[in-house]
């Protein structure tokens, strides 16, 4: 089948991610899931849990960008990460963070302004992220946001069970309701 795909299909192959996650990426036991994708909506929590190496970050990246295409302006990311560090070197700037999995042309000119305050992301379609860390997390109580990412709460210290509550007053934004 590939052998047949002109250049152009075989490029846009490279980012079309149903094609690539592993369907196998399952909960021990369970009989159906949905691999390295996000369920179909509607959900509020999406649990990624596996191993080192098991692509958790990638699969959440996708996700993340393909929601910020799908609903462009008014959809708002805060990303939580151990640190603001941590934050940006992975789920920014990491090699399966947004910048590094997005298709070309995906992002405005200078997407991403890093900052002491955590730096914000800007896609092409409107929608924006911005980093918050957990060292920090009442700073994610005040802006508001319609999506969010917590990566690697494990990390997150003895208050890590805690951490999560903060960003959840940012819940506030509506992003718009745009059928997948």
């Amino acid at each position: 089948i590939l052998g047949r795909a002109t250049p152009e299909q075989l490029a846009a192959l490279k980012f079309c991610w149903p094609f690539w996650a592993r369907p196998d990426e399952r909960a021990p036991g369970a009989l159906e899931g949905f691999g390295q994708t996000a369920p179909p909506p509607p959900w509020t929590w999406w649990a990624n849990i596996g191993g080192r190496s098991s692509g958790k970050t990638r699969a959440a990246a996708e996700w993340v960008n393909a929601e910020a295409r799908r609903l462009g302006r008014g959809c708002i990311f805060h990303f939580l990460g151990a640190t603001i560090e941590d934050a940006r070197a992975t789920m920014v700037e990491g090699i399966s963070g947004v910048l590094a999995i997005a298709p070309p042309g995906t992002f405005a000119t200078e997407a991403w302004r890093p900052s002491v305050m955590g730096g914000t992301l800007h896609w092409k379609s409107g929608a924006r992220a911005r980093c918050f860390g957990a060292d920090k997390a009442a700073k994610g109580r005040g802006p508001a946001c319609s999506r969010s990412w917590v990566d690697a709460p494990a990390a997150f210290g003895p208050a890590g069970p805690a951490v999560p509550e903060h960003p959840l007053f940012g819940f506030r934004a509506r992003a718009p309701d745009r059928s997948p």
